[in-house]
């Protein structure tokens, strides 16, 4: 049995349960980890009030040095002597860990999971510095897109990451049934609502945006009785479970971006391939799922009005074929990208490093 010691940047200590509230998928594997016989460490957020200070202090410095979460790295330390690997789901949250590992005062090994390019943000060029440091600390560092990976090994100098499709919990989504009419969207990172509300307002379609009210501006005013917003200060509005039983209302699942939003909008597409829903996405180099190559949906360029009109209306017009894209999208998930086939090719990597062999997938 190993020891495995998991930071992340929100708590995941229910793994252990047999039915979440949520999809599996947000363990990152750690749930099947837990369920093949190794020890999992998956501290709470117990913050130190002196490390949180220097964190704000650095985030203030134009030389924005990656420090990771201070307080769960030093809460994890005692832990370090019984351990055999570091796992972190999110990679933000180990950085100072690398560092020190990478200068030898950390022997145990440190496998991170890549959600965004290595180098992003004001001043970037300033970090590149240490953020080469930290991959030296790192014995492996699968990404959830390609394009990613290329960016980590092309400053590792060496193939230290690879892609690791992420997909649904096809356990916890309802069996693929037809849609009911209509497009949904919901998200609350990087989403461009006022093009996909206007774009909507010119379709006959029945469209629903759930939000954060953050997003809601003078331009929803714009948007004609056919679209129906819900907007809550913070968080969607609903429950996981209410949104998902909200998706199965509807033919589609939109997922308006901002242009260069990296990965985000990735859980909404992996919502839509466990629901079986066709998909209307902005269109985003940095995810690997060509979804009108797989026959589930539509791809808009970033801002095009016109664009997401057709797309909107064609769901509308064609129940059948939506109902098709669904199909196949589910179909998609169940033979080539959910949790379980993410958790296989994760264990083989933790088992790959811990027997100091080679990480690649």
């Amino acid at each position: 049995m190993n020891t495995i010691l998991v930071l992340n940047n929100y708590d995941i200590r229910s793994f252990a349960e047999d039915r979440p509230g949520f999809p599996d998928q947000f363990f990152y594997g750690v749930n099947y980890l837990h369920k093949r016989g190794d020890r999992i460490v998956a501290l709470g957020e117990k913050r130190n009030r002196l490390l949180r200070m220097i964190e704000e202090i650095n985030r203030g410095l134009r030389l924005h040095i990656p420090l990771g979460d201070l307080s769960q790295q030093w809460n994890i330390l005692p832990e370090l002597g019984s351990a055999d690997l570091i796992y972190c789901p999110c990679d933000s949250v180990a950085q100072s860990l690398c560092y020190m590992r990478a200068v030898g005062l950390i022997k145990i090994p440190i496998v991170c999971l890549a959600h965004h390019p290595p180098l992003r943000g004001r001043a970037a060029f300033l970090r590149r510095p240490f953020v080469r440091l930290a991959l030296q600390g790192v014995s492996a560092f699968p990404s959830l897109s390609r394009t990613v990976a290329s960016q980590i090994n092309l400053l590792a100098g060496s193939q230290l990451s690879s892609a690791l499709p992420w997909g649904p919990d096809l356990n916890y989504y309802p069996p693929y049934r037809p849609g009911r009419g209509g497009v949904i969207t919901a998200g609350r990172t990087g989403r461009d609502f006022v093009t996909f509300g206007r774009a909507a307002s010119r379709t006959s379609t029945p469209v629903t945006i759930i939000c954060p009210s953050r997003y809601v501006t003078a331009e929803f005013k714009e948007f004609n009785s056919n679209v129906t917003v819900f907007a809550n200060p913070d968080e969607l509005h609903f429950t996981y479970s209410e949104l998902i039983e909200m998706y199965s209302l509807n033919h589609a699942i939109a997922i308006p971006m901002t242009e260069a939003p990296g990965l985000c909008g990735l859980s909404s597409l992996l919502d839509a391939l466990g629901m079986g829903r066709a998909v209307i996405m902005t269109r985003n180099p940095s995810i690997d799922i060509d979804i009108e190559a797989e026959g589930i949906g539509f791809a808009v360029a970033p801002g095009d009005m016109e664009g997401w009109r057709r797309a909107i209306q064609f769901i509308k017009d064609n129940p059948d074929e939506a109902d098709a894209m669904g199909y196949r999208a589910r179909r998609f998930a169940e033979e080539r990208c959910n949790s379980r086939l993410f958790a296989e090719s994760l264990m083989g990597i933790v088992d790959r490093v811990l027997e100091g062999g080679s990480p690649s997938i």
